[in-house]
């Protein structure tokens, strides 16, 4: 009414300013939740996500039904959101890990772009003092434009690089069925991590004013994982405190542990996040490494827990809470699920106590030290042949062919890192979305 007055039209107001498009599901109304108390409260506390370009969709109704098209939120620029071109961290994919002769590993080669940051204040309820959201966009140096290409004519492979930085944050939950579409997932899931951590360590640097005790890390320092999408966080908090920092394994792994905590969104397992060992070894190869480390650790923390008395036991609770998926274990741990088989002579023994028959001699004599099980055994792998009678006037009734059964062999599951386990085993601290859900998980 007041703004009708104004000869204005409320529909027309409120479309000047349209919502970020940055997710309103369950993660994306948790992490508002998230940060609006934490502003009102007034904790010193910082948001991170990415910066979609074209959010998850717009829909349209239509008269043919619903239409997705792109959000246009960024078309006219935000007046919220502040640039910082001055704050901006290099994201690395593929390449291969190397060890330096100073005994340091190195990851090196591979795919370089930037993610360059942009803040968002966050006012809480009658409070003074904003905190604030940080969202990073990715891009490449300049230096990565191929000018010698773009004179030549080949436009499109001049800016190859800068297309593939900028998809990054194109749209929330790309399609992932094809290979394409998982491997920029999980180049938006590691932008993130990777992007965030770094920005943390450079403040908490910053602020040690150049006395900085890593052991005090986790007491500054606490990073929440909404779902298993910042997994990552985990290996990459290792791999900079390790490879960038000189940290022994130990050192690190008590300031991530001291340092990571999780909120799971759900306690279905078909629903909790895996990707493929192959695809993440392909995109992130030390990380990978780091995350094989942890599983091994695991899985003798799970044998000092459960013993080796009950092996079945044990292989259940291996299966069930390992990071990896389909992995064989360690050889050294192998040998305790080795069963103990009976030789086909101590069978063979057996039918004949019990059937209370006695073995009839062969025909053949037996070679010195050749047991009667093992002439059997020869004979039975040698007899692929098919049986004939002696006289082709003898009627074949009774014979029977034997037929070579061609056994296909059977494929083996794919090998998958499940993030939620990885989750659970790298942080100090589980929740859920509620109380109800915290007391189940």
């Amino acid at each position: 009414e007041a703004l009708s007055k104004l000869g204005c039209n409320l529909e027309n107001v409120a479309s000047q300013e349209p919502d970020a498009a940055l997710g309103n599901g369950g993660l994306g109304r948790l992490a508002s939740c998230f940060l609006d108390s934490l502003a009102t409260i007034n904790y010193p506390a910082w948001g991170y996500g990415l910066r979609y370009k074209y959010g998850l969709f717009k829909q349209r109704i239509t008269k043919d039904g619903q239409e997705e098209v792109a959000e246009d939120w960024l078309e006219m620029g935000s007046p919220w959101e502040i640039a910082r071109n001055d704050v901006s961290y290099p994201v690395k994919f593929y390449g291969k890990v190397v060890k330096g002769s100073d005994g340091k590993i190195h990851w090196i080669g591979g795919e370089d772009i930037n993610a360059v940051a942009y803040d968002v204040p966050i006012p809480g309820y009658k409070t003074k003092t904003p905190i604030n959201l940080r969202l990073w966009s990715t891009k490449v140096p300049s230096a990565a434009f191929d000018l010698h290409a773009f004179n030549a004519g080949e436009h499109t492979k001049a800016c190859d690089a800068q297309l593939n930085a900028e998809k990054i944050c194109y749209t929330l939950y790309p399609g992932d069925e094809s290979v394409e579409g998982k491997v920029l997932r999980l180049k938006q899931q590691y932008t993130l991590c990777s992007a965030s951590l770094q920005d943390i360590i450079a403040r908490f640097e910053r602020t040690s004013k150049g006395n900085v005790k890593w052991e005090e890390f986790p007491e500054k320092v606490a990073v929440q994982m909404n779902d298993t999408h910042p997994t990552l966080c985990i290996p990459e908090l290792m791999r900079i405190l390790m490879d960038l920092k000189g940290m022994s394994w130990n050192e690190a792994w008590d300031i991530t542990q001291r340092t990571v905590a999780y909120t799971n969104h759900t306690v279905l397992p078909e629903a909790l996040e895996k990707w493929s060992l192959e695809l993440m070894q392909k995109l992130l190869p030390r990380h990978v490494e780091i995350i094989e480390m942890i599983d091994d650790e695991l899985i003798h923390q799970i044998i000092s827990e459960y013993g080796t008395s009950d092996s079945d036991l044990l292989e259940k609770k291996l299966n069930a809470m390992r990071i990896l998926e389909n992995v064989d274990v360690p050889a050294s741990i192998a040998d305790l699920f080795v069963k103990p088989r009976e030789s086909p002579a101590a069978e063979l023994s057996e039918e004949l106590e019990s059937s209370g028959k006695e073995l009839e001699p062969a025909d053949e004599e037996l070679e010195p030290g050749e047991s009667p099980a093992a002439v059997l055994s020869e004979e039975l792998e040698s007899s692929d042949e098919e049986l004939e009678p002696a006289d082709e006037d003898e009627p074949k009734e009774g014979l029977k062919k034997k037929k070579k059964v061609d056994l296909k062999p059977i494929p083996k599951p794919p090998k998958m890192i499940r993030m939620a386990n990885l989750c659970v085993v790298g942080g100090h601290a589980v929740n859920g979305v509620a109380e109800i859900h915290s007391e189940i998980v």
